[in-house]
């Protein structure tokens, strides 16, 4: 069977996969995500398989059968919880779910994997998702980014971004909070501040309190609030500059903020946000610079609103719109 046919249980019960969702790699990456953008139509079942996968909780340990038994209760239980509001979709959901259970053991010799990577959280194209840490901070993972959070409260507690978040961090007396980027490493005590972390850059914006953001190339840079500092792969020095937090903010309230902002930067946020290509028919227009607000719920009302602003019509195509 070719992946292109799966069902969610059948991700499951692929080792290649629930090697990707457990323990991802560079190449495993890269893999899936130009398989889910040649097959929009999987998303769905892959979503939901990973849903299945995390949904499991992870220990290095072999378990007793005992052990192994009150888990499979516990999904058991959760799985009656759903049956309650019984349809098809739950119906099929629950089968896949234990199905899934089932492969998971297969696939990693009845060990129950890894606890110590953490628990992975992702976004799709144009979802928001708020996360609650057990210590109180709390994450907001912007659209079509992904974060993994290791918890460890007698000692740091680190996540690793890829995407972007808004960290709204919990004090622990002797305990930093670390976020890792491909690019950068914030370490704070307790703070707010905005990590954006795409096309090989890292930007960390400061809302409240005090960062410590290091590159590996430089000296640390403490920031302040109302700053922002980008971090490349191409520059060795830490960029800094005044902002207004709230304009880097302003993706929680799905709103698009221009502050004198090219119009080629604010396509590259829409197709960050929901994988969809604008195209203009005038290419000089992608220089002219735009303020004001721009709603981002709805990725059709952005493109008519984009074209009122340019005096331009829209037409849909094949990878999205294209003003003309």
């Amino acid at each position: 069977m070719e992946y292109s046919d799966y069902k969610a249980a059948d991700f499951c019960a692929d080792p290649h996969f629930v090697q990707w969702v457990l323990s991802p790699t560079t190449d495993t990456d890269m893999f899936w995500k130009e398989f889910r953008a040649v097959h929009p139509e999987k998303e769905e079942e892959i979503r939901s398989a990973i849903l299945m996968l995390n949904s499991i909780e992870f220990e290095v340990t072999q378990p007793s059968g005992k052990r192994l038994a009150a888990l499979k209760s516990r999904i058991e239980y959760e799985l009656d919880k759903a049956d309650r509001g019984y349809d098809k979709k739950r119906s099929y959901l629950r089968y896949s779910f234990a199905a899934c259970f089932a492969m998971i053991l297969i696939a990693v010799g009845f060990r129950i994997y890894t606890s110590s990577r953490g628990v992975r959280y992702e976004t799709g194209y144009g979802e928001l998702r708020e996360i609650k840490m057990k210590e109180g901070s709390e994450i907001v993972l912007n659209a079509r980014s992904s974060v993994v959070v290791y918890e460890n409260l007698s000692g740091n507690r680190e996540v690793e971004l890829n995407g972007e978040a808004f960290f709204k961090i919990a004090k622990i007396k002797g305990s930093r909070f670390i976020v890792k980027t491909p690019e950068a490493r914030v370490e704070v005590l307790g703070t707010q501040f905005n990590v954006h972390t795409r096309r090989e850059n890292t930007t960390v914006v400061l809302r409240e309190g005090k960062v410590n953001l290091s590159n590996g190339k430089t000296l640390p840079v403490y920031m302040k609030p109302g700053e922002m500092a980008s971090v490349s792969k191409q520059n060795a020095a830490i960029a800094l500059q005044k902002v207004k937090p709230s304009d880097y903010l302003s993706w929680m309230k799905r709103v698009l903020i221009l502050d004198n902002t090219p119009v080629s930067q604010a396509l590259l946020t829409v197709e960050d946000s929901f994988g969809v290509k604008i195209e203009l028919a005038k290419p000089e227009l992608l220089r002219k610079n735009l303020s004001g607000q721009l709603p981002l719920e709805n990725i059709n009302d952005f493109a008519n609103d984009l074209a009122i602003i340019l005096d331009l019509q829209v037409m849909k195509t094949a990878k999205g719109y294209r003003l003309y």
